[in-house]
């Protein structure tokens, strides 16, 4: 029987996306085996039903990650070698399937929250989506949908730094940029790349003149970098991908004093900055991809290219 047949009698109305989510990925590795089987014994496949019953269609969660190039709440960044070492093409095409995966649990969280469309033209409900597409992935990477997800990407301990001083909107990058990325010791060429995207980050949002609910809500976004690390004694050098999730939240009244002010005018900026660093289960993630790609087909109709393309997730050369 095909994965789709199963899923017709999805409950309408989603109370659970973790679980949804949970069967659509059993399902997938059944679906696998099948089609292996019918491809072994040259048998045809049963002909199923053509429409997945669920809370959310495809074209609703297409929608909320088409969205993301919009009203950017999350952006991913990994770096690509110029001179690649054995493996290393593997890891990022790793990340590009496991990331465009955590996107569609995030749509799949959101709608189940949220389960009306947000219109991008009305100035608060583009805010909202920001923030509730910063809060689900967090969610995701952190508090866990599937289960699978800290096998992929096991966690450590996350950290929180308050960033509260006196800046202008000429230094705010620089102290952003040092806050988030300081630690790891990259090369300038990589933080001016890193500057380049969190400015055209920047710009969209301003671009959407967001407004808010309420005086305490905070403008969030989530940042995931993924990046080459030599593994410790390994010679000749094997890279391991490490990945830093970066949880930001900024006080309105600074973000819309950074945007307000001329480049020189002094304006508080107020941020909280949760880190939570994990290092990704290769063997594990390649194991699992044929099961993830068919996840995300069953739910999009996308591979993890299309969806890659759909949340922006940007390279940088290294």
């Amino acid at each position: 029987m095909a994965l789709r047949s199963y899923l017709v009698s999805a409950p309408a109305n989603l109370l659970d996306a973790s679980s949804y989510a949970e069967e659509i990925f059993k399902l997938s590795a059944e679906a696998g085996a099948i089609k292996n089987v019918h491809s072994a014994f040259n048998l045809k496949a049963t002909p199923s039903a053509t429409t997945v019953a669920s809370g959310a269609s495809s074209d609703d969660l297409n929608t909320l990650l088409n969205n993301v190039g919009t009203a950017p709440g999350a952006t991913t960044v990994v770096t690509v070698p110029a001179a690649p070492v054995t493996g290393d093409a593997a890891l990022v095409q790793n990340v590009q399937t496991l990331d465009s995966y955590i996107a569609v649990l995030t749509a799949l969280v959101m709608y189940n929250s949220h389960p009306q469309m947000y219109d991008l033209s009305d100035k608060q409900q583009a805010a909202q989506f920001v923030i509730d597409l910063a809060n689900a992935r967090n969610f995701v990477v952190t508090g866990g949908t599937i289960k699978a997800i800290p096998m992929y990407l096991p966690m450590g301990e996350a950290s929180t730094q308050t960033i509260n001083k006196s800046t202008t909107s000429a230094d705010l990058h620089l102290d952003l940029l040092t806050a988030m990325f300081g630690s790891l010791g990259l090369p300038a060429a990589v933080l001016t790349e890193m500057d380049g995207i969190l400015t055209e980050v920047a710009d969209s949002l301003k671009s959407l003149q967001l407004t808010f609910t309420d005086q305490t809500q905070t403008l969030n976004h989530l940042v995931s970098f993924y990046h080459l690390v030599p593994v410790t004694g390994s010679n000749p050098v094997i890279n391991q991908m490490n990945v830093d999730f970066i949880y930001i939240q900024m006080e309105q009244n600074s973000w819309k004093a950074s945007i307000g002010k001329s480049s020189i005018s002094n304006f508080n900026l107020n941020v909280t900055m949760t880190r939570t660093t994990a290092t990704m289960s290769a063997g594990i993630v390649a194991a699992n991809t044929s099961n993830i790609v068919n996840s995300l087909m069953q739910l999009t109709t996308n591979d993890a290219t299309t969806i890659s393309k759909l949340t922006k997730m940007k390279g940088i050369k290294t």
